[in-house]
């Protein structure tokens, strides 16, 4: 007695191709659990088929090629579900012996999964036809295209029943189709993997947000760039990168709308930075370093002495000679708050330089003053030029977007409210109107201080 299979040509005609792209995770513990229970009864079952005689043998044989053929007829007009728990009783009255029958049986349990589109029962069903008879190219064929419909971390095990495919069959017409579905494959391959970074992307955005929410930083305050190597790397953005190399300086583009990359703000040199530092100065075409630090503050040493102190005097950093043209003062009220110098000379400067240098505030202590001053800057160019003035928080948060914690203190926050009501009032304090000299008589504490 033979038992024949369920003729299909092509796989692909039982269903439409549809990925989803959809990844589940299987709860192998439970699988490993039933598979270990389904051998067992198997076994047993082996061991009382025993016992039979021949003829009881056929007679179970014959049974379950009856049944089998009302599952054929189920099929044959659409009846899915009832085709599948005919073959499924020929599965249980089938002696075990007949292994030939018993792969075709759950080889068309599975092509009744492919029309039903249950790709997780299609996969296994045809799997267990494959273990059956390997060499049987439908029951690979059925087995691949589900796990390929079925998508996520199956798609790799459907590239490689394809692959197979791809050496069994002689046909030149059907290895280049095999060969189509596998490039299809390794599309769908491509674009899970880059859903999953996108994915994986977000949830850490999510938790890096989370974690620099305090210090009034998001991860759009950094960017991602992939090194040659496949690597990647992350870099503040507006970060300063030194032109020799992949080298970079711990400094920031600062813009502002009608400023961009007007300032750099940085620390100020170390002893091991100085040769960096004027690289930075001549790549960048520095044309001023306003310095907001002393070297030395409160008997600790705040950075390098990275320029000549008198006029005349010359200082030797790395392949730079720098000398000290000209020392004077802005004005005496500022003289210990804040001090300008002119660190580099330039042969042959040209003289029609363009109206906006780059100019580096120089600081110590994550660029409390140089955010500070670069903020009464911005609002001081606002009202000359008679633009809107930007809200504060806002500018503040726009500068500490490129530069990490800038203008930190209360005493900073003052000082720019202080620095801009002082400029426009001008020296008309005395004849206000009284509600805005009673603005004043709240800044007179700090206007001593300072």
């Amino acid at each position: 007695m033979k038992v024949e299979e369920i003729t299909e040509s092509n796989i692909d005609d039982l269903a439409p191709l549809r990925g989803d792209g959809h990844v589940e995770t299987k709860a192998s513990l439970e699988e490993e659990a039933d598979d270990c229970e389904e051998k067992n009864l198997q076994e047993v079952r082996r061991m009382r088929e025993e016992h039979l005689s021949v003829d009881e043998i056929d007679t179970l044989r014959a049974k379950a090629a009856t049944k089998k053929a009302e599952g054929n007829e189920c099929f044959a007009r659409g009846d899915y579900i009832h085709a599948i728990a005919a073959y499924a009783e020929c599965i249980e009255v089938c002696p075990l012996q007949f292994c030939k029958d018993h792969s075709v049986f759950h080889g068309n349990i599975a092509a009744c999964h492919i029309k039903l589109e249950n790709w997780e029962d299609a996969v296994k069903s045809a799997g267990k036809g494959c273990e059956l008879d390997g060499g049987n190219m439908k029951f690979v064929e059925r087995r691949a295209f589900a796990r390929f419909k079925k998508g996520g971390d199956l798609l790799e095990l459907a590239a490689e029943d394809y692959q197979k495919l791809v050496e069994m069959v002689d046909n030149a017409a059907i290895r280049r189709a095999h060969e189509e579905k596998l490039k299809l494959i390794e599309q769908a391959i491509q674009e899970r993997n880059e859903k999953l970074k996108e994915q994986l992307f977000s949830g850490l955005k999510t938790f890096g947000n989370f974690c620099l929410k305090p210090f009034g930083l998001s991860t759009d305050s950094f960017e991602l760039q992939q090194q040659d190597g496949g690597g990647y790397s992350i870099n503040m953005k507006q970060q300063v990168v030194l032109g020799c190399g992949d080298d970079y300086i711990h400094g920031n583009f600062l813009s502002t709308a009608l400023s961009p990359n007007k300032f750099i703000a940085t620390q100020g040199p170390l002893q091991t930075t100085k040769d960096a530092f004027y690289r930075m100065v001549i790549q960048e075409g520095v044309q001023e370093i306003v310095m907001l630090c002393n070297t030395v503050e409160n008997n600790k040493a705040k950075c390098a002495n990275y320029f000549p102190d008198k006029a005349g005097e010359q200082m030797v950093v790395g392949d730079f000679m720098i000398e000290c043209i000209e020392r004077t003062p802005l004005n005496e009220e500022c003289l210990t708050v804040t001090r300008s110098i002119l660190c580099i000379t330039h042969n042959n400067l040209p003289t029609n330089l363009p109206i906006m240098l780059l100019i580096i505030c120089d600081l110590i202590g994550l660029i409390r003053r140089s955010g500070t001053i670069i903020a009464v800057q911005s609002l001081i160019k606002q009202r000359i030029l008679s633009q809107p003035m930007d809200n504060d928080l806002t500018l503040l948060k726009h500068i500490r977007f490129f530069r990490i914690l800038a203008v930190q203190t209360e005493t900073q926050y003052l000082f720019i409210h202080y620095a801009l009501v002082s400029l426009i009032v001008g020296q008309f304090k005395h004849i206000l109107p009284p509600q805005y000299k009673t603005l004043f008589e709240h800044f007179a504490s700090y206007e001593k201080a300072i």
